[in-house]
């Protein structure tokens, strides 16, 4: 069992030499990884918001910064490969993330990142929201800031995670959620609400919209007091399918910690066709199973096998935000379930375990806390009785 913590900025400058070139090496790895789907080994990364599990490495978010961890050594570091920066200037990619409140998706040797700007403007003699979504590099090579390009009449929904197949990573991008006033004009917005599929291949810097995920104004007439709590998500790929859940509070509240109703969608990657999958708020679908709540609580838990087709129900638990499936196992908010049997697993940890965030060899990569203080532990899998 080997832990991992977050004081390694304190090294002396031969051994931050020596990461920086180890960091480099991770770095120029990420564009060849392999992520399990189903056994296929595919050039894939999921960005959950929270982290980005990579085949031997995985970029997550601590304390605002971006961090980079080593499967193999099990050491952290600032996702920065200046030395002795200060993470504070305009150009270092983890003081730029940080501002944005994103990770960047890493791809040959580069690191991609998204700028929103929105305003208000005059179009047509009414007051119109001016949404723009810049794409910019960040090239470890030279640390030099490019711009890629430039989507205009929308934002990019941070929190809604993305998804890299090969040199195209999929996003969702939101128009604003714009309120209008009797004459037409736009008084004020919020992010979440509706919003398109993107893509953009990182070699060609071309950028396809391919539509809206789902019908936004109807679910709006249907649920009036929705439209601000209205958020879209990828929730991960299985087989040749993106899923993505459309979750949202049916009342009128400001307390955004109420329970979600929800929706489930797919994303066909060959025939680029939506397709409404279940009417469930689900929260996350990798390696062969979607799982969804199934009551008003967001309590009961079901996970369906894609392939088989067989539900397995969970014993209630209390939150959703850290749920993984990896290896035929559920983990989610301190636990583990076998899938196949239904039964929890005890995590041979001892300090308070999270989740799992990927596999390695013979180890489970388990995200830890310890006096307040996220952390990661390399577990044997031997060690976990099921």
């Amino acid at each position: 069992m080997v832990k991992i913590t977050h004081h390694l900025n304190k090294i002396n400058k031969y051994k931050s030499a020596l990461f920086i070139f180890s960091l480099m090496c991770i770095i120029s790895a990420t564009s060849c990884n392999s992520h399990k789907d189903n056994n296929k080994n595919t050039n894939e990364a999921f960005n959950n918001f929270y982290s980005i599990n990579m085949d031997n490495s995985a970029i997550y978010n601590y304390d605002g910064r971006a961090y980079v961890i080593d499967y193999e050594s099990m050491e952290s570091r600032t996702l920065c490969n200046i030395p002795n920066c200060t993470h504070s200037s305009a150009d270092c990619i983890v003081n730029i993330c940080r501002i944005n409140s994103q990770l960047p998706i890493v791809y040959n040797s580069s690191a991609y990142f998204f700028i929103n700007s929105n305003s208000f403007a005059e179009k047509d003699g009414k007051m119109a929201l001016d949404l723009k979504t810049n794409i910019k590099k960040y090239d470890f090579n030279n640390n030099k800031i490019s711009h890629i390009t430039t989507i205009d009449g929308f934002n990019m929904e941070i929190s809604s995670g993305g998804y890299l197949i090969d040199s195209d990573y999929y996003f969702i991008n939101t128009y604003g959620n714009p309120k209008y006033d009797d004459a037409g004009n736009v008084t004020s917005s919020s992010g979440s609400g509706g919003g398109n599929l993107f893509s953009i291949n990182f070699e060609t810097g071309k950028v396809t919209d391919y539509g809206e995920v789902f019908d936004y104004e109807k679910l709006k007439e249907t649920y009036p007091d929705s439209a601000n709590s209205t958020l879209i998500q990828i929730t991960g790929k299985i087989d040749n399918n993106l899923f993505m859940n459309i979750h949202y509070i049916k009342a009128d509240t400001a307390d955004f910690s109420a329970p979600f109703s929800g929706e489930t969608y797919t994303f066909n990657l060959d025939t680029k066709k939506f397709e409404k999958y279940d009417d469930y708020f689900s929260t996350c679908s990798m390696n062969g199973y979607h799982t969804y709540y199934t009551d008003k609580d967001n309590t009961k838990l079901e996970i369906k096998n894609i392939k088989t087709g067989e539900i397995t129900e969970i014993p209630e638990l209390p939150g959703y935000n850290s749920l993984s499936v990896i290896d035929d196992k559920l983990w989610c908010d301190s636990k583990c379930f076998d899938i196949k049997t239904g039964n929890e697993i005890e995590i041979p940890s001892e300090l308070t375990p999270i989740t799992a965030i990927g596999e390695y060899k013979d180890y489970y990569i388990v995200k830890v806390q310890s006096n307040d203080q996220n952390m990661f532990e390399k577990i044997l899998k031997s060690k976990f009785n099921s």
